[in-house]
């Protein structure tokens, strides 16, 4: 009897929960898809208009370098690898791939900064303050080749569209691509 008990209450505390995520869910289905032509590894997947706007943006920026330079990794600061496969070197130019809180020690960031600095990757900025994006484009003369008003986000699934992640000026929901000057001024 106790653990009907225990089950019932525990169904009614989660019910609300469950019924917003149907919800969500429907209301998600029911938005406009867009299949994406390009990139070849993103190719066929179903976006929103917005979302293939933002991913065509970044594709034609990191083309233009990639183009010139097609050995040119990409160095993601910020919590999702995935934009790092726009580069067609995939080797890692840095001791690790995204930047989670807490998730290099001192000694690893710092091997990081020295390899960013002498590898000369594109760096995606994703949700870092403009500040610290402009000091490390003034200190290592890079330049930025992409800005999207707020974080993208590929592979979503869950519960927020697209024009509820978009934070009107907010500091914090951007994705900035910088490239060094020299990839970006070459012919």
């Amino acid at each position: 009897m106790r653990t009907a008990i225990a089950v019932l209450m525990i169904g009614i505390a989660f019910c609300p929960a469950f019924v917003q995520k149907i919800n969500l869910a429907r209301a998600n289905l029911a938005r406009p898809l867009v299949e994406l032509k390009q990139p070849s590894f993103l190719k066929g997947m179903k976006v929103s208009p917005t979302m293939a706007d933002y991913v065509a943006i970044l594709d034609t920026a990191t083309r233009k370098i990639l183009d010139k330079a097609p050995d040119t990794p990409i160095v993601m600061e910020g919590d999702d690898a995935l934009y790092c496969v726009f580069a067609n070197n995939l080797w890692n130019p840095s001791p690790y791939y995204v930047t989670w809180t807490g998730l290099g020690s001192a000694d690893e960031i710092k091997e990081r900064r020295k390899n960013i600095s002498q590898r000369r990757p594109i760096v995606c900025f994703q949700n870092r303050r403009m500040e610290s994006v402009d000091a490390f484009k003034q200190k290592e003369r890079y330049v930025t080749i992409a800005e999207i008003p707020f974080q993208p986000v590929v592979w979503w699934w869950g519960g927020q569209h697209d024009a509820d992640l978009a934070v009107a000026g907010s500091p914090m929901r951007s994705m900035v691509v910088v490239a060094p000057e020299e990839l970006v001024h070459a012919r």
